[in-house]
């Protein structure tokens, strides 16, 4: 389940955020955090930081065209559908808005629509990892196989011996 998204640019200023799950902390110091921790992957490692992952939640990043997009989610969401997502949400908003970043001043007024959009794009959406078989959702332990780089995923030892490894 998507939790809040976050679009910043990359000196950390927060462009639009959207909560579905109330938090304790403004908006803009939660940007600020994941600026800060930008600058500290790319500065000791050279590379981009993909997500953050804790017991219940994990924070997936896009990073390009001077933007950080990330979006929380429950842990056992499907990252590459919420990988996925990032990517059409990057899109979208570079579309709308690239003359407003083009000529960005500070001004966050003209981002607040974006809300619309975002709407529309997650409005069916299920980033939740599901059985292969049964097709429940996958909470707590499950098991999984590794299938031409993809991984399978099942609820219980029953649809695990279910799945037919020739579909």
């Amino acid at each position: 389940m998507i939790e809040n998204l976050w679009i910043l640019t990359k000196e950390g200023i927060l462009l639009f955020s959207k909560n579905f799950v109330k938090l304790s902390k403004p908006d803009d110091i939660i940007a600020g955090f994941f600026t800060a921790v930008d600058i500290f992957i790319r500065e000791i490692t050279k590379e981009e930081i993909k997500n953050i992952s804790m017991r219940d939640h994990k924070f997936n990043y896009i990073i390009g065209d001077d933007l950080i997009i990330v979006i929380s989610t429950n842990e056992h969401d499907n990252d590459i559908l919420i990988q996925n997502l990032l990517r059409e949400v990057k899109i979208i908003f570079l579309e709308k808005y690239s003359e407003e970043l083009k000529f960005f001043s500070g001004d966050i007024i003209p981002f607040i629509n974006f809300d619309e959009d975002l709407g529309v794009l997650i409005k069916d959406l299920d980033v939740s990892i599901k059985c292969q078989i049964c097709k429940k959702i996958v909470v707590g332990e499950f098991r999984y196989k590794n299938i031409d780089n993809h991984k399978i995923y099942f609820c219980c030892t029953s649809c695990e011996i279910a799945f037919s490894y020739d579909k």
